[in-house]
């Protein structure tokens, strides 16, 4: 099960540092999105990459303590 709390927390922790730089440090933000771009567009596209990623995060652990709590007896069989 720690694998999943891992999972949980790269998840929920993963978006805190980008906030952080982006609030503190904006300039380097804009420059890092370069010329001709929008840099409120960019955090937007950035922000739903890492909601994906806590989305993903929290459906492993819920996939792993589904898993966790079935019976092997009661699971399907392989048809040989």
């Amino acid at each position: 099960m720690e694998m999943a709390a891992v999972a949980a927390a790269v998840g929920v922790l993963l978006p805190f540092p980008f906030y952080w730089a982006l609030w503190n440090h904006p300039q380097r933000w804009v420059d890092l999105c370069g010329r001709g771009a929008d840099p409120c567009r960019r955090m937007a596209q950035v922000s739903h990459v890492l909601k994906y990623v806590l989305l993903w995060c929290l459906g492993y652990v819920f996939m792993m303590w589904v898993e966790n709590k079935e019976d092997p007896a009661t699971r399907a069989k392989l048809i040989t």
